[in-house]
């Protein structure tokens, strides 16, 4: 079963939990051994249309069938659980939190503000990193709302895309397929670029230590 948190910071560096993303891969591996492959094996309790499953298990074809598919999710956590580092406690609220989510409750708003920075700075990660995370926001949706990711992944596409997206099965199919059709450099400049006008700062550019 997909984690809902591969990482947590601890000290002075960020945590990530290697045994969890071990068990992802493998279950990305299990769902592409069977063509054609879906991006869930389970019942689909949210609002994403079969088209769009469809173009995902490609994707997910796709990334377990080049390079390294542990590497590449371990990029994408070790990116996300850095960027809560960078925000800290004052996160500046993104448009799409505020336009949606104003008479949420405090603390819910706030998780959700915050996950959506460090999704969007997920999409910036090396390598074919960001068609992982992308699979991950369209898995969350499929699941419905019992994940609180659920809300933070329509968020997500709805910002990505600049566009509306509520909860419409055509609508977030169109956005994921939108999206899909990129590459990892192109998807990397639209998440940096959403990232910056959600928040209305620069986002952070790491860089290797050699």
């Amino acid at each position: 079963m997909e984690p809902a948190v591969w990482g947590a910071p601890t000290g002075p560096a960020s945590l990530v939990v290697l045994d969890e993303i071990d068990a992802y891969t493998a279950e990305i591996e299990a769902m592409v051994s069977s063509p054609p492959a879906r991006c869930t094996a389970g019942p689909i309790e949210g609002p994403v249309s079969e088209d769009a499953l469809r173009v995902c298990g490609e994707v997910l074809a796709e990334l377990a069938g080049i390079g390294d598919l542990r590497a590449e999710l371990t990029a994408a956590v070790e990116r996300h659980e850095l960027q809560h580092r960078i925000d800290g406690p004052r996160l500046a609220r993104a448009i799409v939190v505020e336009r949606r989510m104003a008479l949420q409750d405090p603390d819910v708003l706030r998780r959700a503000n915050r996950e959506l920075s460090a999704y969007l700075a997920e999409l910036t990660a090396p390598g074919r990193a960001p068609r992982t995370t992308l699979v991950r926001l369209l898995r969350f949706v499929a699941k419905g709302r019992a994940r609180p990711e659920f809300t933070v992944a329509l968020l997500a596409f709805e910002a990505l895309v600049g566009r509306d997206v509520g909860e419409d099965p055509r609508a977030v199919g169109a956005a994921f397929r939108e999206l899909a059709a990129l590459d990892p450099e192109a998807l990397r400049a639209r998440a940096a670029t959403t990232w910056q006008a959600q928040y209305r700062s620069a986002l952070a550019q790491l860089e290797p230590i050699d």
